[in-house]
């Protein structure tokens, strides 16, 4: 009866542990989830009808650090909004950061929200993309090679006639564009690979915000 009762004991302690561990598990993929979100909808926003478009607006084109581009895209797209901050500031104060300092989506969409925008990432075509942009915004861009590297940037302008785009690279050390918007300009076939990323999640995916109440 004894070893019948020690018996029971040891199973409620080794289906308590259980639990215990179900239950961190379960957390543990609620937080990676929630870390990686929000998830892109598909764009359903009507092609602009625009032969070629750009950005007209000063802006800094800052330089990043390591792993920093997070920071530094947000930090041009809140300038163009009025907003006083550089990308190093910004990336210090985006979370989600892996060891490495790369950042988790749910970093810049809640860095974004705290300086009062609405944020909606989408994944779509480069029609959609260039219709995003047709509206007057700057669009962050995320392009990448798998799990190798991913690197966030700002869509400035496209020239239809040419097929190029104009962009913000925050990984830029010089002003290639002379004239042009952004600081770089690149075929629309080159950005299209660099935009595929080869990875799940992150195919064709871009981040649009404005003001609250535009």
């Amino acid at each position: 009866m004894k070893g019948g009762q020690k018996e029971g004991g040891a199973c409620g302690l080794r289906c308590s542990w259980k639990g215990i561990v179900l239950i961190t598990l379960l957390l543990l993929a609620g937080s990676g989830l929630y870390a990686a979100s929000p998830l892109p909808q598909v764009d359903t926003v009507s092609p602009d009808a625009y032969g070629s478009l750009w950005i007209e607006a000063s802006n800094q084109f800052e330089v990043q650090g390591k792993n920093e581009c997070t920071g530094f895209a947000v930090a041009y797209v809140l300038r163009h909004f009025g907003v006083d901050v550089t990308g190093r500031k910004t990336y210090d104060a985006i979370k989600f950061k892996l060891p490495s300092g790369r950042v988790l989506p749910r970093g810049p969409v809640n860095e974004l929200r705290r300086h009062g925008m609405q944020v909606q990432v989408y994944t779509g075509t480069l029609d959609t993309l260039k219709a995003r942009l047709s509206l007057g915004y700057p669009v962050i861009v995320v392009t990448g090679n798998r799990l190798k590297w991913m690197h966030y940037s700002v869509l400035v302008g496209y020239d239809g006639p040419s097929r190029e785009l104009h962009i913000y690279d925050p990984e830029m050390t010089e002003d290639t564009n002379g004239r042009a918007p952004g600081n770089r300009t690149m075929t629309e076939e080159q950005f299209l690979r660099l935009w595929n990323t080869h990875l799940p999640g992150f195919r064709h995916v871009y981040i649009v915000c404005r003001p609250q109440g535009k």
